[in-house]
């Protein structure tokens, strides 16, 4: 044997000596494809499966072939069903009967799969629309009331033998009318009780029976097509308790909970009705007020057969008792007439937890709290239990939330017996500042209770500082006022400021940012105080500054001036002088600018004469002089300080040569 063809010559006569189940894996082909048709209808060609190895079907195959709608193909929502969807196989083939497709669309497939591996799909095939035959309610009629339309209104639809809206049929009258009627009511619609399809479906409205009963029915014909009933359904005028609530504590589930029924009449429930919704309520005026009425699932349910079962159902506060005023519990459903319960007393419960009918405040670290701890021994609900062994049990403060490491307290310790239920504290302070600290109150048995968080501050410290103690008239000065640094974030106050120190008026309204610190700009025209007045919040104190001072320098401007130079005049020579004063403010006190004239003589500079002039209503101060001496001489001027106002600085000096 040549070498060349040594391989392939083995091979061949390997293929000779094995089966040909060896050569071929074994798969699910469809041998009868589904033969399609109207939607609805069994296939005039049912599908058949078999394992196959090549073209041969393997007979000693087992398992079973399931069937599907090949995902993505056909109308999405189509169902298959079959007389089964899954078959055994019998000398390996599976046999399908009875199949059919809901719904019409093209391009279906389906996907066969074997249990023990593998799959194959069918050809592709249409389902048509199917033709009409019958008369189908696609929505059910519900509770009604008489005279009223009824809560869900009927729609009907034409459809093929598989029970599809036949959307493509023609337009088509439907009537209704009553089937059964427990009541001898009479059926009326908006538009009457006949109605054209479009696409199909009979839409009604304002359906509506003028009598009350228990199992009514519709019925809708139209010609050439098979008539349809309803669902049962009733017609209903109130609700009634038939089970009423009893044995109630504050704040626990009453040991009997309220059942309430829709009625039509007196004494008929409404069994068909599944949609109505029936809601509890505390009657107006009965029990305790504020009292809140809860039930597991809230308040509102949706009936089953006609009855609504309630549970979990409690009320916060026990019945007043002096006068006694029982609860009175409500049922209301739309459309219907509302139910009362019978009278309900709700008991103080037995003591099961503590709360803080006063909680503590904010405060100064190690002074007493402004708002001293009180706790009370409550029931479940929340009622304070004043007798029996309970009310006198031992109540224990501590902190719960320790922000600032600190100790609280209390004058007379931290314990102390209740009395009727409720434990007052006195003198309770925590020793160092902290932003959120909580106490927790203790008592045996009873459900601890946490108070609000609150601030302990080292005090409400404010300070206003000034960038500049003395300014000059129109310079501005900033102002910087500090809060705590612990609780004086974001806190709002006013700024004030006062002349005399003993009337303030506000200057802005400022808020701090998250460091306690806020800061105005300010151009101030008289002397004045400053402070900053807090007026406190649940966790900060209200406090108000001490004070700042600015003091505001007048200007005072000379002229005519020479700008430095020095100017030669002739003997005898009158120049009118003005200084011209900032602020000048008629509510302000006038100033006195003093103008100075001075001659050298013998190399000294002699003042010659003062002249003390009042500003006028413009602020200018006027003076006129007569140089009747030569020689060298200069002028000068000041304000002179008012109780408003420093004195301002010296003029420049203004020089003359008088010859």
């Amino acid at each position: 044997m040549s070498r060349r063809f040594g391989p392939v010559l083995v091979i061949l006569m390997l293929a000779a000596l094995l089966p040909a189940q060896v050569l071929a894996a074994s798969a699910p082909r469809f041998t009868s494809e589904p033969g399609g048709g109207a939607a609805g209808a069994v296939w005039g060609q049912q599908p058949q499966v078999a394992i196959k190895t090549g073209n041969n079907v393997v007979e000693s195959a087992t398992g079973t072939i399931s069937l599907a709608i090949t995902s993505g193909t056909g109308t999405p929502g189509a169902v298959l069903t079959c007389a089964a969807t899954t078959v055994s196989l019998v000398n390996g083939i599976a046999v399908f009967a009875g199949c059919r497709i809901d719904a019409a669309g093209t391009g279906y497939r389906l996907s066969a799969t074997w249990s023990q591996g593998g799959s194959d799909e069918s050809a592709s095939f249409d389902i048509g629309g199917g033709s009409g035959s019958k008369l189908g309610f696609v929505v059910q009629p519900a509770r009604g009331t008489p005279g009223v339309a009824l809560a869900v209104q009927p729609s009907v639809a034409i459809q093929d033998p598989g029970g599809t809206t036949v959307v493509a049929a023609p337009a088509t009258a439907v009537t209704l009318a009553l089937g059964t009627n427990p009541g001898g009511a009479t059926l009326t619609c908006t538009g009457g009780l006949s109605k054209s399809t479009v696409n199909g479906v009979a839409a009604f409205s304002g359906c509506r029976l003028d009598r009350v009963g228990v199992g009514f029915t519709v019925t809708a014909t139209a010609t050439a097509l098979a008539s349809a009933t309803s669902a049962l359904f009733d017609v209903a005028d109130r609700l009634a308790f038939t089970t009423q609530p009893s044995g109630a504590a504050g704040g626990i589930a009453f040991t009997t909970q309220p059942v309430v029924a829709v009625r039509a009449g007196a004494s008929s429930t409404a069994t068909h009705d599944s949609v109505t919704s029936v809601t509890l309520s505390l009657k107006v005026g009965t029990g305790a007020s504020g009292a809140i009425l809860t039930c597991t699932g809230g308040l509102s349910k949706v009936v089953t057969n006609g009855v609504a079962t309630f549970a979990g159902c409690a009320v916060d506060k026990a019945s007043p008792t002096s006068p006694a005023n029982p609860y009175v519990l409500v049922a209301s459903a739309s459309g219907l007439t509302a139910a009362e319960s019978a009278l309900l007393v709700v008991t103080a419960g037995p003591a099961a937890k503590l709360i803080f009918t006063a909680q503590p405040g904010a405060s100064t670290a190690a002074q007493p709290l402004p708002t001293q701890p009180v706790v009370a021994i409550t029931d479940a609900g929340g009622n304070i239990v004043t007798t029996g062994a309970s009310s006198t049990l031992t109540v224990t403060l501590a902190l719960g939330a320790n922000p600032g490491g600190g100790i609280l307290t209390c004058t007379g310790g931290l314990s102390k017996v209740a009395t009727a239920g409720i434990a007052t504290f006195i003198g309770c302070a925590i020793s160092k500042p902290g932003v959120g600290y909580t106490i927790a109150a203790t008592a045996p048995g009873l459900t601890t209770a946490t108070s609000a968080p609150f601030t302990a501050t080292s005090g409400t410290v404010i300070t206003v500082a000034s960038s500049a103690s003395v300014i000059t008239w129109g310079a501005g000065v900033t102002l910087t006022v500090r809060f705590p640094a612990i609780g004086g974030a974001l806190k709002q106050f006013q700024l004030q400021g006062t002349r005399d120190g003993v009337t303030w008026s506000t200057i802005a309204t400022l808020n701090t940012d998250p460091l306690g610190v806020a800061s105005l700009t300010y151009r101030p025209a008289t002397n004045l105080y400053y402070r900053a007045v807090f007026a406190g919040t649940p966790d900060l104190p209200a406090s108000t500054s001490a004070p700042a001072r600015v003091v505001v320098r007048q200007i005072a401007l000379l002229r005519p001036t020479n700008s430095g130079a020095i100017k030669s005049i002739a003997r005898n020579t009158s120049i009118t002088f003005t200084t011209t004063v900032r602020p000048s403010r008629l509510e302000l006190p006038p100033a006195t600018v003093s103008f100075r004239f001075y001659r050298l003589s013998g190399g000294t500079w002699t003042l010659v004469t003062t002249r003390n002039i009042v500003i006028d209503s413009l602020g200018q101060a006027v003076t006129t002089f007569k140089f009747t001496s030569g020689g060298s001489w200069y002028v000068r001027s000041i304000a002179n300080p008012t109780s408003y106002n420093a004195n301002s600085v010296w003029s420049p000096v203004e020089r003359y040569n008088v010859r």
